[in-house]
C-alpha cells in the first residue's frame, strides 16, 4: 500500500512487531532495499516472585537485616522524589528496610540497620506491599511494577533483641549480720556467663553461687573480719540470648559484727531499810548498746529467799534498768545480795548483729546497807455470833483475833467488817480492844434484813480511813483467816403476803380451781382460813407449803369471790402474813342461740355485689376463727365468711359475687352456721339458723355478652362498608358512640332483635382504617358489660396515582426492543399496575409494557423521527383509581458517542479495626474528550464508615466507625464526565476495592491461682488471643515479659498490662488486677539436719519474707525457750547459744508485728550422717 510520511499505528497488541518500507520518489521509481523497523510492545507489569530475608539467629544494635527482592524482570529504580523502602515490623513498631541497589536487574536489595530499642523475641514481621516513598520502580517498558509481595521467606526465627540486661543485688539478712549470710543477684531476665568471678567482694569470700532460671543467681558470703562487707556486679559481667551484655549492678552494703557484749558494771539501790511496796532498783551497763526481748530478770537474795528484779527498760542503749517491789514478809537484816549471772527466762539480750551478750554479772556495787524489813502482823482467828434466827433489833457480835497486839486509830475514820446479809452488805463497826490481840466488833438488824442460808463475812477488815498497826509500824495484813461458820446464823424480818388466783376465765360455766400463794413457806393454814360467798370449797391441798390449790364449785349464776384475811398463817420466823386480794368471778351456764338471720335485699347482683346477712344472737356472742354462711347459687355452694359482731349479740357475713356465679330463681342459705361461736361464760352457741328472711328474689347474674365483628368487604377499599355486629345475647344501650373507628365514621347500629346490629363505615382519609366495639359498650339483663370484640382492618385508597413527568433520550437509529426509559408514578398504598399509552405523538414509533418501561416499537418510524422531540401521554393503575394522562417527553438524537472517562485500578486494603483516618492516591484521572471535565464520588457496600469522600483531586479518604471490628467492605469509586450519554455514549467509569477490617485480639488474662491470692504467692497470668505478647512492668514480675505466661510474686495488690498482637499485625490491650491478702500463708520445714551436708542444715520458712516484721520463738519440750529472733531470715541451725541442741522435737511460734495472725508448729532436729 502507499502510505505518506508520518505514519501512525494504532491497537498494536502485546508481543513483538515489524514494518519494512520503501521509499518512492514523485516519479514513481521505488527503493529497491526496503527498511525493516521492528519493536516490541510490553503492557505487562513486573512483578514480585518471592522475598529474601535475613537468616535466622539474633540482631542487636548496628547489626543489619539484609531484604531481597526478586521480580519477574528486570527493573530499575528512580529514587529522585524519594527512596522506596519495605515496611519491617518489629514489636510494635514499624522499622523502614531501604532501597539500597539492584536497579537494571531483577533482585533489589533492602537493609534495615538495628537501633538501640528495637526489641522482637516472636519473630519480625514485613509489610504486605513494597513502598514506592515518592520513587519509582519500573520495568524497560516503563510498566509501573505491581508492589504486592509474594513468596516472602519466614521471619519466625528472625529475632531482634537490643536490651542491656540490668542486675541487682540484694539480702534478706539485716546490716549488722553476724554470721555468713545469702545474698540473690537478680537479673532482668536469662543471662549465661555469670560466675562467682565476676562478683566484686570486699571483707568477704564467696561460695555456692547456683542459679535454677539463669535470672537469679544466690551466693553464700562469709564476712572475713568485724567491719564492712561489700558485694557488686560490675557491667559485662553475663549476656543475655541478644548477647547483650548486662549494665553494672547496685552495690550492697553490710556490716558484720561477731563480738558478743559483756556487763561492764551494775548500780544497786542506795544504802537504807526497804518495806512493804517499796522498789529496788538496779542498773546494768553493758560495752554496748544492747536489744531485749522477753523479760530478763536478775536474781535478789532477800534473807533466804531469791526474788526477781525483774526487766524494766533500756532496751537499745548500754544500760538496762531493772527493779524489784518488796513483799510482804520479806526480811533482810544484814543486806541482799545479787545472783552471779542474768536470768533471760526465754528472753534474749543482743547487740545490734544479734550476738548474744554475755551473762555474768561483773563489778557490781556493795549491797551490805541494802536492808529489808516487811514482816506485818496478820488476822489468826474471828469468831461469828451464835447459831440461831435474829429479826429486827437483835446484835450480830464478832472478835477478830491477831498474832501480835495492835493499835487501833479511828481518827480518820473507824474500822468495820462487811457483813453480807441475802444480797446486801452491812457494816459491823469496831467496838473496842487496841492494844491487845482481839478486836470487837458488831451489827443490830434492821426492818428488811433477810438471809435464810446464812449470813457471809467479807474477806478483809475495812479500815475506812482508821489505821491497824504492830509496834514496828507495819500496817496490819487486813485478811480475814479462820472465820467461823456463819451457816446457820439466820436473818429474817419479813412478813409473808399471800395472793388469791385462777386460771379460769370469767365468766365460767363448771367448776374451777383457785390457787392461794403466800410469798414463802407458811404453816397454819387451811380451807376454814378463807371467805368464800355464792360457792363452796373443797379439796384444798399443797405440796410445799407456799403454794394451796382448792375446788370453788358455785351455787348458782352471778358473782363468786374468795379471799384469805390477815394472820392466817405465819412464816417460819413466826411472822403472820398480811390479807390477800379478793378474787371475783362470774358464773353462766345458759348457751345462746340464732332468733332471726337478715338477708340481703331482692334485686339482681353481678360480679362484685356483696350479698350480706346478720345473725341475730339471744346473747352477746364472741367469735373463734372464721365462720361462715352456706349460700346456695344455682348448683354451686358459696361461703359467706364472717366480717365482724364479735362480743355483741348479731354477726355479719358477707359473699362477694364471682364470675361465674349465677341463680334466676332466688339464692338459699344452708340450715346451720358454720365455725366455733361462744358466749362470755365459753357455752357453745346452737348453729342452727332461725327465722331467715326470704331469698326467693335474691337473683345472680355474672355472664357478661361476648361480641364478634365481620364484614364482606376486601382489605383494601375505596368506597364505604358494611359491618355485622354479632352479640351473644340481647343487649341495650349500644349506641354508634360505642363503636371504636380509626379514620372512619361509623353510622348508626341497625338491629331487629338485640343481638345482631349492622352499621356503615365511611373512611375519612386514604391509609389504615379499623372498627372494633370495646368492652362495656352494651349491657345485658344483668347489667354486666360485654367483652371486647374482635378488630376488622382494612386499607382505604381513594387516591389516583400520579405518574412522574420525565424525559428521555433514544438514538434515531435504536433498532426494534430498544428500551427508551422506565416510568415511574408515585401512590400511597397500592401497587403500580396498568400502564397504557394514551396518545404517541411519534405516530406509532415506541411501546409500553405493564411494569411502565417504554421501548422501540417501530425503528423505520423512529429513524424517521431522528433529530426531533415527541411527546406520548400515558396513564397507570393502582388497582382501583386509574391516573390521569400525564405527557412524557422522548428526544430522538442524532448519532454522537461520548467516550467513558478512564481511572486506574485501585489496590484491596487491609487495615485494623481502629478510627484513624486512612487515604489512599487515585491515579490515571482523565475525561478523555478535550475541555469535558470530570467528578469523583465514592460508595460502599457496607455501612462501615464514619467519613468515606473523594477528592476531585483523586484523594480517597476513609474511617471506621468505632463499633466496625472486623469484615469486609467492597468500596466503588465513580468518575462522571460531562459529555454525557446522547447516541450510546458513556460518561461513567467505575472502579472497586476491597478495605479488609481485621479485628483485633480479643484478650483474655487468666491466673492460675485466682484474682485474690496470698501475700508472696508466684502466680502464672496467661494471656489468650494473640500470637504476641509484650507486658508493661510491673512490681513483682519474674519472667515472661515477651510471652502468654507471665510468672509474678504479689507483695500487694497490683495490676498487669499486656499488649496482644495477632498474626496480622493487630495489636490490643488488656488487665487484670490481682488483690493480695495478707493472710499469713507461710510453711515451715518441719525436720532440719545440721550436719554440714548442704541438704536441710537450716530451718526454713517459704514465704517469709512477705513479712519482714516478724518475731519466731522456739521452745524445747520443757518449754525452755532455746532461740528468739526478730525478723528471722532462715539461717537458724539448731543451737543454742552458739551450741548445738540435742536431737528431738522443738516447737515454734511465729507470730507478726502488728497483727494478731500466728504460726505455731514443731522442727525435728535429726543429726545422724
Amino acid at each position: 500500500m502507499l502510505v505518506t510520511n508520518p505514519v501512525t499505528f494504532s491497537g498494536n497488541g502485546p508481543g513483538s512487531h515489524s514494518l519494512s518500507v520503501r521509499a518512492v520518489d514523485q516519479a514513481g521509481n521505488a527503493d529497491p532495499t526496503p527498511e525493516t523497523y521492528n519493536w516490541v510492545v510490553d503492557q505487562d507489569p513486573p512483578d514480585i516472585t518471592s522475598v529474601a530475608v535475613p537468616a535466622n539467629g539474633y540482631y542487636t544494635s548496628g547489626n543489619t537485616l539484609n531484604f531481597t527482592l526478586n521480580f519477574d524482570e528486570n527493573t530499575i529504580v528512580s529514587t529522585t522524589g524519594g527512596t522506596p523502602y519495605l515496611d519491617v515490623i518489629i514489636g510494635t513498631t514499624t522499622r523502614h528496610a531501604t532501597y539500597t541497589s539492584g536497579s537494571g536487574t531483577s533482585a533489589l536489595s533492602f537493609s534495615y540497620t538495628v537501633q538501640p530499642g528495637d526489641m522482637d523475641m516472636d519473630g519480625i514481621g514485613l509489610g504486605t506491599a513494597l513502598v514506592l516513598n515518592g520513587g519509582t520502580i519500573r520495568d524497560a517498558a516503563d510498566n509501573d511494577a505491581v508492589l504486592t509481595l509474594h513468596a516472602v521467606g519466614s521471619t519466625a526465627a528472625v529475632f531482634v533483641n537490643t536490651g542491656a540486661p540490668g542486675v541487682s543485688i540484694s539480702t534478706t539478712a539485716t546490716s549488722p549480720v553476724n554470721q555468713p549470710f545469702t545474698v540473690m543477684a537478680t537479673f532482668t531476665e536469662a543471662v549465661t556467663g555469670f560466675t562467682s568471678g565476676d562478683m566484686v567482694v570486699t571483707n568477704a569470700t564467696l561460695s555456692n553461687v547456683v542459679t535454677t532460671d539463669n535470672i537469679t543467681y544466690t551466693a553464700s558470703v562469709t564476712p572475713t573480719a568485724d567491719g564492712p562487707v561489700s558485694i557488686r556486679v560490675p557491667a559485662g559481667a553475663a549476656v543475655n540470648i541478644g548477647n547483650n551484655a548486662n549494665t553494672a549492678s547496685n552495690t550492697l552494703n553490710v556490716t558484720y559484727d561477731g563480738t558478743a557484749p559483756a556487763v561492764t558494771s551494775v548500780d544497786v539501790p542506795a544504802n537504807g531499810t526497804y518495806k512493804s511496796g517499796n522498789v529496788l532498783s538496779f542498773a546494768v551497763h553493758y560495752a554496748e548498746n544492747v536489744a531485749v526481748t522477753g523479760t530478763p530478770s536478775l536474781e535478789v537474795v532477800v534473807g533466804n529467799q531469791t526474788k526477781q528484779a525483774v526487766y524494766i527498760s533500756g532496751s537499745g542503749a548500754n544500760t538496762l534498768s531493772f527493779s524489784y517491789t518488796v513483799q510482804d514478809g520479806d526480811v533482810d537484816k544484814d543486806g541482799i545480795t545479787l545472783g552471779a549471772n542474768m536470768v533471760l527466762n526465754g528472753g534474749g539480750i543482743k547487740d545490734k548483729a544479734g550476738n548474744n551478750a554475755l551473762l555474768p554479772l561483773n563489778n557490781v556495787a556493795t549491797t551490805t546497807g541494802v536492808l529489808v524489813d516487811a514482816a506485818a502482823p496478820v488476822v489468826t482467828a474471828v469468831n461469828v455470833p451464835a447459831n440461831g434466827y435474829y429479826t429486827s433489833g437483835d446484835v450480830l457480835s464478832f472478835t477478830v483475833s491477831f498474832n501480835e497486839n495492835i493499835a487501833v486509830s479511828t481518827t480518820g475514820g473507824t474500822p468495820y467488817l462487811d457483813v453480807i446479809i441475802g444480797t446486801t452488805t452491812r457494816h459491823a463497826t469496831y467496838t473496842g480492844g487496841t492494844d491487845s490481840t482481839a478486836l470487837s466488833f458488831s451489827y443490830t438488824v434492821q426492818p428488811g434484813d433477810m438471809d435464810m442460808d446464812g449470813i457471809g463475812l467479807g474477806t478483809v477488815l475495812v479500815l475506812n480511813g482508821g489505821t491497824i498497826r504492830d509496834a514496828a509500824g507495819n500496817d496490819a495484813v487486813l485478811t480475814l483467816h479462820s472465820v467461823g461458820s456463819t451457816a446457820a446464823v439466820f436473818v429474817n424480818t419479813g412478813i409473808p403476803g399471800v395472793t388469791i388466783s385462777t386460771t379460769a376465765t370469767s365468766p365460767v360455766n363448771q367448776p374451777f380451781t383457785i390457787m392461794a400463794t403466800f410469798t414463802e413457806a407458811v404453816t397454819g393454814f387451811t380451807s376454814g382460813d378463807m371467805v368464800v360467798t355464792n360457792a363452796t370449797l373443797s379439796n384444798v391441798v399443797t405440796t410445799d407449803n407456799i403454794t394451796y390449790t382448792a375446788s370453788v364449785t358455785p351455787t348458782a349464776d352471778g358473782p363468786v369471790s374468795i379471799r384469805v384475811p390477815a394472820g392466817a398463817a405465819v412464816n417460819i420466823g413466826n411472822n403472820a402474813n398480811t390479807a390477800s386480794n379478793t378474787l371475783n368471778v362470774t358464773y353462766d351456764g345458759t348457751a345462746p342461740a340464732v332468733t332471726s338471720v337478715d338477708v340481703p335485699l331482692n334485686g339482681i347482683y353481678t360480679t362484685a355485689g356483696v350479698l350480706s346477712f346478720a345473725l341475730h344472737f339471744s346473747e352477746n356472742v364472741t367469735v373463734s376463727g372464721t365462720p361462715s354462711l352456706d349460700v346456695i347459687i344455682g348448683t354451686t355452694t358459696r361461703q359467706a365468711t364472717y366480717t365482724g359482731g364479735s362480743n355483741s349479740n348479731t354477726l355479719t357475713f358477707s359473699y362477694t359475687v364471682q364470675d361465674g356465679d349465677m341463680d334466676m330463681d332466688g339464692i338459699a342459705l344452708g340450715a346451720a352456721v358454720n365455725g366455733t361461736i361462744r358466749d362470755a361464760s365459753s357455752n357453745n352457741a346452737t348453729p342452727a339458723i332461725n327465722h331467715a328472711g326470704s331469698t326467693t328474689n335474691v337473683l345472680v347474674n355474672t355472664q357478661h355478652p361476648s361480641v364478634v365483628l365481620s364484614s364482606g368487604a376486601a382489605s383494601r377499599i375505596n368506597m364505604p362498608l358494611t359491618v355485622t355486629i354479632i352479640f351473644s345475647e340481647a343487649v341495650t344501650g349500644f349506641t354508634a358512640a360505642d363503636i371504636n373507628a380509626t379514620n372512619a365514621t361509623a353510622g348508626n347500629p341497625q338491629t331487629a332483635d338485640n343481638i345482631t346490629y349492622t352499621v356503615v363505615i365511611t373512611p375519612v382519609a386514604d391509609g389504615g382504617t379499623s372498627i372494633s366495639v370495646p368492652a362495656g359498650a352494651a349491657i345485658n339483663i344483668g347489667g354486666n358489660g360485654n367483652t371486647a370484640s374482635n378488630t376488622l382492618s382494612f386499607t382505604y385508597d381513594g387516591t389516583a396515582p400520579v405518574v412522574n413527568a420525565q424525559t428521555f433520550d433514544v438514538k434515531g437509529e435504536s433498532p426494534t426492543g430498544t428500551i427508551v426509559g422506565k416510568l415511574s408514578a408515585t401512590d400511597a398504598g397500592g401497587v403500580i399496575q396498568n400502564w397504557t399509552i394514551a396518545t404517541d405523538g411519534s405516530g406509532g414509533a415506541f411501546a409500553i409494557d405493564g411494569s411502565g418501561t417504554i421501548t422501540v416499537k417501530d425503528a423505520a418510524i423512529l429513524k424517521s423521527k431522528a433529530g426531533t422531540t415527541v411527546s406520548v401521554t400515558v396513564t397507570v393503575s393502582d388497582g382501583l383509581n386509574t391516573s390521569q394522562p400525564a405527557q412524557i417527553t422522548i428526544n430522538i438524537l442524532s448519532i454522537f458517542v461520548n467516550k467513558a472517562p478512564t481511572l486506574d485500578e485501585i489496590a484491596d486494603e487491609n487495615n485494623c479495626a481502629g478510627t484513624d483516618v486512612h487515604t489512599i492516591r487515585l491515579t490515571g484521572m482523565s475525561a478523555v474528550e478535550p475541555v469535558q471535565t470530570y467528578k469523583l464520588t465514592v460508595a460502599a457496600d457496607q455501612p462501615y464508615f464514619d467519613q468515606l469522600t473523594v477528592s476531585d483531586a483523586g484523594v480517597l479518604s476513609y474511617q471506621l466507625k468505632p463499633d466496625i471490628t472486623s469484615g469486609t467492605a467492597n468500596v466503588t469509586v465513580t468518575i462522571k464526565d460531562n459529555g454525557g450519554t446522547q447516541n450510546g455514549g458513556a460518561d461513567t467509569q467505575q472502579r472497586s476495592f476491597r478495605i479488609t477490617v481485621n479485628s483485633l485480639p480479643a484478650v483474655s488474662i487468666s491466673s492460675d491461682k485466682g484474682n485474690n491470692v496470698s501475700k508472696g504467692d508466684i502466680i502464672r497470668l496467661t494471656a489468650t488471643g494473640g500470637g504476641s505478647y509484650s507486658w508493661a512492668p510491673a512490681d513483682g514480675i519474674i519472667s515472661g515479659q515477651q510471652s502468654a505466661v507471665l510468672q509474678v510474686r504479689t507483695m500487694a495488690n497490683t495490676t498487669y498490662e499486656v499488649t496482644v498482637t495477632s498474626a496480622v499485625g493487630c495489636s490490643n490491650t488488656g488487665s487484670i488486677s490481682i488483690s493480695t491478702i495478707a493472710d499469713f500463708k507461710v510453711e515451715a520445714t518441719n525436720i532440719i539436719s545440721p550436719n554440714g551436708d548442704g541438704r536441710n542444715d537450716k530451718w526454713v520458712i517459704r514465704n517469709l519474707d512477705s513479712y519482714p516484721d516478724n518475731e519466731v520463738k522456739i521452745f524445747d519440750r520443757t518449754g525452755r525457750m532455746v532461740y528468739q529472733r526478730r525478723n528471722y531470715s532462715n539461717d537458724w541451725d539448731g543451737t543454742m547459744n552458739g551450741k548445738p541442741l540435742a536431737e528431738g522435737t522443738y516447737y515454734y511460734i511465729l507470730t507478726i508485728n502488728g497483727s494478731s495472725k500466728t504460726a505455731k508448729g514443731y522442727i525435728t532436729i535429726i543429726r545422724a550422717q
